[in-house]
């Protein structure tokens, strides 16, 4: 029996390595770590393939044609776009801390405004309370 699969419920293993990330090793030594890393989750059954810190398409395109197999790509600022990764052959695209860290970004941008004009421009763009409930209406839905 497939893992995940005993009560119905789909899994995928996203097996990460985070050479590029954590910029591991010497630069020039990066992409063959990370090939032999994914390689090795890829042979011990992962899924899909993460390997967030890559922003370049060629590095990415590469990794995709070596591994013949789904890769995961963090979306982050440099990044190629959604339509661009899909066409170097990335299979998955995650956004990871990005909006929680955009969010704290705008919520000091807000507080320094505040602090050092007295004024409140960074709420332009904040939705309203009905939109909220709006949106909050059909998530809710949508579960049910």
């Amino acid at each position: 029996m497939e893992a995940g699969r005993a009560l119905g419920v789909p899994l995928v293993l996203n097996a990460r390595t985070d050479v590029y990330l954590a910029q591991v090793g010497a630069p020039e030594s990066r992409y063959q770590e990370t090939l032999l890393r994914l390689t090795a989750y890829r042979e011990a059954g992962a899924d899909c393939l993460f390997a967030p810190g890559i922003r370049d398409a060629a590095t990415i395109a590469k990794l995709t044609e070596d591994l013949k197999f789904p890769v995961n790509i963090l979306a982050v600022v440099g990044a190629p776009s959604v339509t661009e990764l899909e066409n170097l052959g990335v299979a998955r695209v995650s956004v990871g801390s990005g909006p929680m860290r955009a969010t704290l970004g705008l919520i000091q941008r807000f507080a320094r405004e505040l602090k050092q004009q007295g004024t409140y421009s960074a709420l332009e763009n904040a939705p309203s309370y009905d939109e909220i409930n709006q949106i909050m209406a059909r998530e809710i839905h949508d579960l049910g």
